[in-house]
């Protein structure tokens, strides 16, 4: 009898040890759901630090919150800016994922005054905007007089407009900035590339782009579309798009604009835009250095290093001050051309 009663107090431990071992198991991913991942812009030849960012997610609360900082060290370095983004996590959508080029123009928007003074008081239109990184980086630290992130994605741009509506209702009591923020739909891939529900019959100041000339057919709808939405009657005008420096599309959108090209849309071929606005195209060179996303309990120096990634920035404008966007910028030559497509 004795022997029936051991039995039975042991049996139902037995059971148990397996559903204890997955108790410990959601435990020790509930306390990994904090992930951190620092970003760090460079000069081309790796010399100078221009900024560096730190992206924390929380699975759990389903929130993405981005650090800007002045320097390199997290531990040491001021915060510039922190502000937080759409939390979405959809596999099949291009834009639920921030990009390098996206990265690295929000550091160069947070770390340049010439940029910044460039931005001010300008209407602001972006182009495949994704999570909003890099167009709310620009109505933070820029003051412009609008921005308009525009996406083709309907379910991220309803996100991201939710998000900004939210934000501003929570900020209303520190709002300094008169900035108009808007989210929304806008397929520049297609023939109607134009933002016509803009109320500004002059059209925008400023176009922004990050990573969104990765294939070769996006480049002619992309300038078609930024040429539509920056009208020559501009005195002021800027283009600044983000891209790869070993993705082809990106050298290819460059000449575009600085030589001319070929219009699908209205089978022409397009004079450079210099001749047309008297302004002035080159590609600048960076490289941002991405760690990979680690538990936050793992320190910067133990985090390894995902990747150094070329980065070219093809800056188009008839601001005569907007000579550099750094210090520390670097313009590329045909040879810089050639290296990368050797590279890639």
């Amino acid at each position: 009898m004795r022997l029936h009663l051991h039995v039975q107090l042991v049996w139902p431990l037995f059971l148990l040890l397996p559903l204890l071992a997955q108790v410990h198991s959601l435990s020790s991913i509930s306390c990994r759901s904090i992930q951190t991942r620092k970003s760090t812009l460079y000069s081309k030849d790796g010399k100078h630090v221009i900024g560096s960012l730190v992206e924390r997610r929380d699975v759990h609360k389903a929130r993405h919150e981005v650090i800007l900082l002045s320097g390199a060290d997290s531990s040491s370095s001021p915060t510039l800016l922190q502000l937080i983004i759409p939390f979405f996590d959809q596999a099949d959508s291009v834009g639920s994922s921030i990009w390098p080029s996206c990265l690295a123009g929000a550091i160069l928007l947070c770390h340049s005054p010439t940029l910044q003074r460039a931005l001010h008081d300008k209407r602001i239109l972006e182009l495949g905007t994704g999570l909003g990184l890099g167009g709310l980086v620009a109505a933070a630290v820029t003051s412009p007089k609008a921005c308009v992130l525009t996406d083709n994605d309907a379910d991220l741009v309803q996100r991201l407009q939710d998000h900004i509506i939210t934000t501003q209702q929570q900020e209303s009591e520190q709002q300094t900035n008169d900035c108009d923020i808007l989210a929304k739909q806008l397929d520049w891939r297609d023939d109607n590339n134009h933002d016509d529900d803009d109320d500004d019959d002059d059209g925008y100041d400023v176009v922004l782009g990050f990573d969104v000339a990765y294939y070769y057919h996006l480049v002619a709808p992309l300038v078609a579309t930024a040429r539509a939405n920056l009208p020559p009657t501009k005195e002021k005008q800027l283009l600044l798009v983000l891209g790869q420096a070993n993705r082809e599309s990106q050298w290819q959108l460059y000449h575009h604009v600085r030589d001319g090209g070929y219009n699908p849309v209205t089978d022409l071929h397009e004079p450079p835009w210099s001749e047309v606005d008297s302004s002035t195209t080159k590609m600048l060179l960076y490289e941002l250095q991405m760690q990979t996303w680690q538990d936050e309990t793992v320190t910067e120096e133990e985090a390894p290093v995902d990747g150094n990634i070329p980065i070219a920035a093809l800056l188009h404008t008839t601001e005569e001050s907007l000579v550099m966007i750094t210090p520390h910028d670097y313009v590329a030559t045909e040879q810089d051309e050639e290296a990368q497509m050797m590279s890639f």
